[in-house]
């Protein structure tokens, strides 16, 4: 297989953390909140074979072999379980976006049939949502 330049390969990257991230989407936030519990647990089990290794390092112990592979291991796994709790936040919060422009647009065509109570509230929320907008693309508030 030939070599992909880094165009591709980024987009290759893109592609895949897109297609994690739909996946994550789809979960129930049961399910979620399992994995990331597991995890949870899992890291708090590795953490003082971690510490201790760390101790013998700063000790000016060598690892041997395994002891470096396995850590190596672990390094792997501690990414992995970072990366899947940073796209289950960016799940739920595309999940919560959702919600909160679907509510955004229900006000506002019910502020213009005249509902004074709905222009109130969209009003207030409109607000909102003009400074989270300005919160997210900061370069763009001349």
């Amino acid at each position: 297989m030939a070599d992909i330049s880094g165009y591709e390969q980024r987009k290759k990257q893109e592609s895949e953390l897109e297609h994690a991230l739909e996946l994550i989407m789809k979960m129930p936030a049961d399910e979620i909140h399992q994995k990331i519990k597991t995890m949870t647990e899992a890291i708090e089990s590795l953490t003082p074979f971690i510490n201790s290794m760390n101790e013998r390092i700063k000790q000016g112990d060598t690892l041997n072999p395994q002891e470096t592979q396995t850590l190596d291991q672990m390094s792997i796994v501690l990414k992995k379980s970072v990366d899947f709790v940073v796209m289950a936040k960016q799940g739920l919060m595309n999940k919560l976006m959702a919600v909160a422009d679907s509510y955004y647009y229900a006000l506002k065509s019910e502020a213009e049939k005249g509902d004074e109570e709905a222009r109130q509230l969209f009003e207030q929320l409109k607000v909102y949502k003009q400074d989270s907008i300005r919160s997210e693309f900061p370069e763009n508030n001349n």
